[in-house]
């Protein structure tokens, strides 16, 4: 046997195969048992032989697993063959021989009773039973938005230990990050795979009647249109620029264009939080979103302002000026409350952009756009969205706020929807 084709015998030589092996190209380590080496990592996969009621004798190929060089505190007796395995080479040979032990016996080793199963594996036994009614490309969105939020989670944990709780830590991440129609999607699959594993008799109540009340977003608000291309923008600046509102709804639009902050910090913004020499409006904590005030402990929100936006304010300082005041009150009362996000959202509408462009959609129009062009300063931009940082300590220790770092990105943000709207003009 050449050295080339000789079985590895060790974790390192493992180790060794994978960091100069092309992908698909696998080695033995004995016994039909094999390392394949995928795009980020190896994988375990079993050439078995089975022998099926006929008498005929096929070699299916089984995926055991994935390679790791640390062995976890994993009961082989109980495992199932899957692709999010952990197994050291010691464990995938000592799995390998307890399936290749059940094929001899006719029995399935993907089989488990209901104490068993894992939520993958009632999700998997849900989308059988509905992928008809799907698109491949719903398929594909299920798996996606599920693999990246769901089953690092609780994939492999049985479905019968699942609680509340569990649920709860998935979904309120997502719902502090206002991505409202993600949320909505991982709320709906996860109940109906949890009701599925009601009717297989697996769970006796489905958690998420206990998550009935929690993380509700108010549909009315419709905060999910917004304008996708940078180039949309002009036409809108335009048609609030020339229509015939108020003075404080146009200037409270274009305001939140800038600043991209959430609708009602900004139409109760009062004259005496604005810093004209420092460049700052500072948000008090006390009307800032819960999730804010749970992590800023008690620090105000600090919004840089670019020379445009400075510009902006002291223009309509001229209009509505009163140092005590509202910065954007309404003419109906003398400036003295403020505007509402209704009198906005109806402002767009009138100009065209109904269903298409919402006073919140201005957070995931800026976020979405410096993402795509900056994703190196995602901190910032999620630290100028007043969002946690999802890393607690690193967030606890962050008292510094990158406030210089967020005075750039507020130039540069600036500075993109005026040389966007000066090249469409």
């Amino acid at each position: 046997m050449s050295k080339k084709n000789k079985p590895l015998n060790t974790v390192s030589e493992v180790k060794k195969f994978l960091s100069t092996a092309n992908p698909n190209q696998k080695r033995s380590v004995g016994n039909n048992l094999f390392i394949v080496k995928n795009k980020n990592h190896g994988v375990w996969k079993l050439e078995a032989s089975k022998v099926d009621i006929k008498g005929k004798k096929t070699r299916p190929t089984i995926t055991l697993g994935r390679f790791s060089s640390a062995p976890s505190s994993i009961d082989i007796q109980s495992l199932k063959p899957n692709k999010l395995n952990l197994l050291t080479l010691n464990q995938a040979r000592e799995f390998a021989y307890n399936v290749k032990l059940k094929l001899a016996y006719n029995i399935d080793p993907n089989d488990k009773n209901n104490d068993e199963k894992t939520f993958i594996d009632v999700k998997n036994d849900w989308v059988e039973d509905t992928k008809k009614k799907w698109t491949e490309k719903h398929l594909r969105e299920i798996e996606r938005i599920l693999g990246r939020y769901v089953y690092t989670a609780i994939g492999n944990i049985p479905i019968k230990s699942l609680t509340k709780k569990h649920f709860a830590d998935i979904l309120r991440p997502i719902y502090n990050d206002d991505k409202f129609e993600t949320l909505k999607k991982v709320r709906g699959w996860c109940n109906n795979i949890c009701d599925k594993a009601v009717s297989d008799d697996i769970i006796e109540t489905n958690p998420f009647i206990k998550l009935k009340n929690d993380f509700q977003h108010d549909k009315s608000d419709n905060s999910f249109h917004f304008i996708k291309h940078m180039d949309d923008l002009p036409e809108l600046y335009f048609a609030i620029l020339n229509s015939k509102a108020e003075p404080s709804t146009k200037a409270c639009l274009i305001f939140i264009m800038h600043t991209f902050q959430r609708t009602k910090e900004t139409i109760s913004a009062q004259w005496n939080e604005i810093d004209f020499n420092k460049k700052l409006w500072s948000i008090p904590n006390e009307r800032m979103k819960k999730s804010f005030k749970k992590f800023a402990e008690g620090q105000d929100h600090l919004v840089p302002l670019s020379n445009q936006v400075i510009n902006l304010l002291k223009k309509h300082y001229q209009i509505t000026g009163d140092e005590e005041g509202y910065i954007f009150g309404g003419y109906r009362s003398r400036y003295s409350k403020p505007i509402s996000s209704g009198t906005m959202l109806g402002l767009l509408k009138k100009v065209g952009y109904n269903g298409k462009m919402t006073v919140h959609g201005f957070r995931h129009f800026a976020s979405t756009q410096l993402h795509d062009k900056y994703p190196e300063k995602t901190l910032v931009i999620e630290k100028q969205l007043s969002h946690k940082d999802t890393q607690q300590m690193r967030d606890r220790y962050n008292n510094a706020e990158y406030i210089e770092l967020r005075i750039e990105l507020m130039k540069i943000w600036t500075d993109m929807i005026e040389s966007t709207i000066s090249e469409s003009s």
